[in-house]
């Protein structure tokens, strides 16, 4: 008995020693597995730190050179503003604004990988726009007028930001698969020095210097009040009426939000899988929308500037929004196209009551809505009789054929004018021009670029 039972303590005990030794085995197998891979991913993390280094350096080349881009094309645009402006404190504003572009893009040409010379040429050129707009604006302040030699001096100028810009828009929408990292390291062409270096030799040469010494981007401290709180239910029943022809399969309640008012979210889903985020107002309207996961359908025929217009209108009408088609911008891409939209009171154009919607060429749907600035500001206003445009004709330039009027109403700041609004042409260009109708001077200026797709304005 008592070696049986000997026995079977010796077996247990080397039962439990096998054990033991089995899990040691095992937990030292999946250490030395864990580690293993805890060391590749440290690797691969390091190999992915590096490409992420690359990105950024990469993202920073881009964003300089679009905003290079950006800043030309103001500085051009205010150019084209400044031949057509009679108005001393217009000129002075539009001077400083284009110095103010000028040092902006000053700084982008120092980040970019140009070659010397061409950001020695380039550099020259924004340093002398930039001075010479600093020198010529301090002149009016100090109550001088432009001289024939100054809108020749800007004209000139003019001629090389044009060139300029048409090279940077055609480096920055032929080269979207390239990355200027790349070159650097030896693995691909600078297509910016490239780009650039196509210029003409006397691109950026003019005479020189003589030194003596629509209104859709306005912006509004308003606060949107609301005196209702719809339910979610309800909310979600109103969203369902206004698109109840875009085959929407689900309305999903995202939660409240806080942008531009505090609205309630909502995400709708469509057969088509695309997808369309609403924002209402605590009552019940429409503040915003967008929408994600577009398909374009197959051989499908773009609709015109006209049928879009009509399109967003019919939106505009569902959402209780009293207004009309006012300009189509050139698209935002090959689907969609901008609409704007504004209210109007007798014969005057209330800009500041305005909608921006996005409208699909394919289908004729509205996939994107801006109404903040319609739903902030539209109210009845007290406005002055129409009179003759006489007194304000003579306050524009000589060179200003007036193709049409009206009266319209302008955001300045946070502030409105009513203005006579003139639209005409300028050494080949179009722009509206804006007379104060109390002071019959200059409020503003927008120069109109066209486009195969319609026109948009700086």
């Amino acid at each position: 008995m008592r070696e049986n039972l000997k026995r079977r303590l010796d077996t247990i005990q080397k039962n439990i020693w096998l054990t033991f030794l089995g899990v040691v085995a095992a937990l030292a197998i999946a250490l030395s597995v864990f580690y293993f891979f805890k060391m590749r991913d440290m690797r691969l993390k390091r190999v992915a730190n590096d490409d992420v280094y690359k990105q950024q350096l990469e993202n920073h080349y881009q964003m300089s050179l679009f905003r290079l881009c950006d800043s030309t094309k103001n500085a051009d645009a205010n150019l084209s503003k400044l031949a057509v402006s009679n108005s001393p404190a217009v000129q002075q504003e539009l001077l400083l604004k284009i110095q103010s572009e000028a040092d902006t893009a000053l700084s982008d040409i120092s980040a970019l990988p140009l070659e010397s010379e061409l950001s020695g040429k380039a550099s020259r050129f924004f340093n002398q726009l930039s001075d010479y707009c600093s020198v010529t604006a301090k002149e009016i302040s100090s109550g001088k007028a432009l001289t024939d030699a100054h809108r020749e001096s800007f004209k000139n100028l003019k001629s090389v930001s044009g060139g300029l810009l048409a090279k940077l828009e055609s480096i920055t929408t032929q080269n979207t698969d390239k990355l200027l990292i790349n070159a650097l390291e030896g693995e691909g062409d600078n297509y910016l020095n490239d780009g650039l270096g196509e210029m003409e030799d006397n691109a950026f040469d003019y005479p020189q210097l003589i030194y003596d010494g629509p209104f859709s981007e306005s912006v509004t401290n308003k606060k949107l009040e609301t005196s209702k709180k719809w339910t979610t239910e309800r909310m979600t029943g109103k969203l369902r009426e206004i698109f109840s022809d875009y085959e929407i399969e689900s309305i999903e309640y995202v939660g409240s939000v806080k942008s531009k008012a505090d609205a309630e979210l909502f995400e709708m889903t469509a057969k088509d899988g695309r997808v369309y985020s609403a924002e209402l107002t605590k009552d019940g309207r429409l503040l915003s929308l967008d929408s994600y996961n577009a398909e374009v359908p197959e051989k499908a025929e773009k609709l015109s500037c006209d049928d879009c217009s009509a399109k967003a209108e019919e939106m505009a009408k569902k959402l209780g929004f009293d207004v009309n088609a006012n300009w189509v911008s050139k698209p935002l891409d090959d689907n969609t196209i901008y609409v704007n939209l504004v209210a109007k009171q007798g014969s005057f154009v209330l800009y500041p009551d305005h909608v921006k919607m996005v409208v699909d060429v394919y289908t004729g749907r509205v996939v994107g809505v801006e109404a903040f600035a319609y739903l902030v500001n539209h109210t009845t206003r007290q406005l002055p009789e129409e009179d003759g445009l006489g007194a304000a004709v003579d306050r524009l330039g000589d060179d200003f054929e007036v193709t049409d009027t009206n009266f319209a109403v302008i955001p300045v700041g946070n502030d409105e004018k009513t203005c006579y609004e003139f639209r005409g042409m300028c050494n080949g260009e179009e722009f509206f021009v804006y007379i104060d109708m109390e002071t019959k001077e200059e409020v503003e200026i927008l120069k109109i670029l066209k486009d195969k797709e319609g026109y948009t304005v700086l």
